[in-house]
């Protein structure tokens, strides 16, 4: 039994990967875990407490289990491989997490990850793909820094919100951003609250409002809106 306020972890092994199969909190622990290997992630819940994984030559990978989650306030994942990923692409393989903000990056593998609360991508710096999905609530954008590959947001049950300012942009080849069908919204009105993107390919589903600035020329716009009117 382990009793502290902080919790870190460093481990250094002959081995090929790490399981994480139940790490559980009640007093909103900060926890911090690196190794050398991939980390394949079943259920870690320290509340409102921060969580941060980091595989310094690997991937952070899922259990292939939507029933288990990471729960934690701010919640860091580092997947160190030149090809590591943050979850895969697939049915049941993309991270689940209950957080609140997300700093995530990765090599060529991608992020792919599900959240299951109101959820603030601080920063995402990623080689590959990234898709975020947000199940229940909003997705607020900072940082998403895709270089030329394919970044998708989705707030099923919500709106993609900007973070109110012009200095944090998702860079990406193609951008693809989905609101709820019937409510969501993509940026709101107001100074600096519209999505700042720099692409050359926007597809964007609302259901209501859409604000969007762009930095450069797009060669592909594709506008769907359920709003009537």
């Amino acid at each position: 039994v382990l009793s502290a306020t902080n919790l870190t972890f460093t481990v250094t092994d002959a081995g090929t990967s790490y399981t994480m199969t139940d790490v559980s909190d009640t007093t909103n622990l900060n926890f911090t875990f690196s190794g050398d290997e991939s980390i394949t992630v079943a259920t870690v819940g320290v509340g409102t407490g921060s969580a941060s994984l980091t595989s310094t030559a690997g991937s952070i990978l899922d259990d292939a289990s939507n029933a288990t989650a990471i729960t934690a306030g701010a919640l860091t994942l580092t997947a160190g491989g030149a090809a590591g990923s943050v979850g895969l692409t697939g049915a049941n393989n993309e991270i689940d997490t209950t957080a609140t903000s997300l700093t995530a990056s990765a090599g060529t593998g991608g992020v792919f990850v599900t959240d299951s609360n109101a959820l603030t991508l601080t920063s995402v710096t990623s080689s590959g793909t990234v898709v975020i999905k947000a199940a229940t609530a909003d997705l607020t954008v900072a940082t998403i820094a895709a270089g030329t590959q394919a970044v998708t947001l989705e707030a099923t049950a919500g709106s993609i919100l900007d973070d109110a300012s012009n200095a944090t942009v998702i860079t990406a080849g193609s951008v693809s951003l989905s609101a709820a069908a019937a409510t969501g919204a993509i940026g709101a009105t107001g100074a600096n609250n519209e999505i700042d993107t720099t692409t050359t390919s926007l597809t964007l589903n609302t259901g209501t409002n859409l604000f969007v600035a762009n930095t450069g020329d797009l060669a592909t716009l594709s506008i769907t809106s359920t709003q009537a009117g």
